[in-house]
């Protein structure tokens, strides 16, 4: 009896220490609601872009490009010339420009366009300076810089702005090297408010070190007149796909006219014409496809 009583006693002894061991090789750990929230706040979320269209024409104050500073203290009306430079971060003069420091406010900011379709260039650095006598003159500067850091700088776009409604000219950057210089302005036509109304604009081909090619877009410039909206597709025919839908009176570009021909009624009225290639710049965005033009005029 008593040694059935040790014998118990011995294997329960052995039992509890094989687990007493067992647990110190593997402890067993809790985790507490704070150590998730604690977790959540150290969790770096990365968000997609959802459109990246809109990039194209970012601009971002730039951080290693400047411009000088004028000292206005001994200017006078006979002698009011002097030299705005823009430098590098290494204090190396870029682009130099001879402006009115009377009427120059040295309130000038750089940019860069850091998202374009241009090869070979790394970005682009703008800035534009106002001379506001009566009436604004204002100079926009764009320069090119390349991947292997040499400065290539568009011509000048120069425009007096005195109020809304003024001309205003600019470079925007479209698909494929292609840069255009366009002159625009707001007005009212047939007594419909036009907003951007391009009176004139150049198309530039960019070859990787300078413009080869230059091309006058006025006398293409055409107006659509559907006024529930002109559908673009990415082919010349009814069955190609919608691409976009052009809002009644928007300005497009008449790349080229194809032989395809179409007709259809509209209103009771029959209506013939070709379909066409065009390009649209609308919301920070070109959209180059077909439309029929029936629905386009000059303006």
């Amino acid at each position: 009896m008593i040694k059935n009583i040790f014998l118990i006693f011995m294997i329960s002894f052995l039992f509890l220490s094989c687990k007493d061991e067992g647990d110190k090789k593997t402890p067993i750990t809790t985790t507490t609601s704070s150590t998730f929230e604690k977790t959540e706040e150290v969790k770096e979320v990365v968000k997609p872009i959802e459109n990246d269209t809109y990039l194209k024409d970012t601009i971002v104050e730039s951080k290693d490009f400047r411009v000088s500073k004028i000292d206005k203290s001994n200017i006078d009306f006979s002698d009011s010339e002097r030299t705005l430079n823009l430098y590098d971060k290494t204090r190396k003069v870029i682009y130099s420009l001879e402006i009115d420091a009377e009427f120059y406010d040295n309130d000038t900011k750089v940019f860069e366009i850091r998202h374009h379709n241009l090869y070979n260039v790394n970005r682009i650095i703008t800035f534009d300076v106002d001379e506001c006598p009566c009436a604004c003159t204002i100079t926009k500067v764009y320069i090119l810089e390349t991947l292997d850091r040499k400065y290539i700088k568009l011509p000048n776009v120069v425009f007096d702005a005195e109020e809304f409604g003024d001309p205003e000219s600019y470079y925007t950057f479209g698909k494929k090297n292609t840069i255009y210089n366009t002159l625009k302005t707001y007005k009212y036509l047939d007594g419909k408010p036009i907003v951007d109304l391009i009176l004139r604009q150049k198309k530039l081909t960019w070859g990787g070190l300078d413009i080869i090619q230059e091309k006058e877009l006025s006398q293409d410039l055409l107006i659509t007149t559907a006024k529930k909206g002109l559908v673009v597709r990415d082919k010349p025919s009814l069955k190609g796909n919608k691409i976009d839908k052009l809002p009644f009176r928007s300005q497009v570009i008449v790349q080229n006219k194809t032989d395809n021909t179409l007709e259809l009624y509209d209103e009771g009225k029959l209506i013939k014409g070709n379909w066409v290639k065009v390009e649209n710049y609308r919301n920070n965005n070109w959209t180059t496809g077909y439309v029929f033009d029936g629905f386009i005029e000059k303006i």
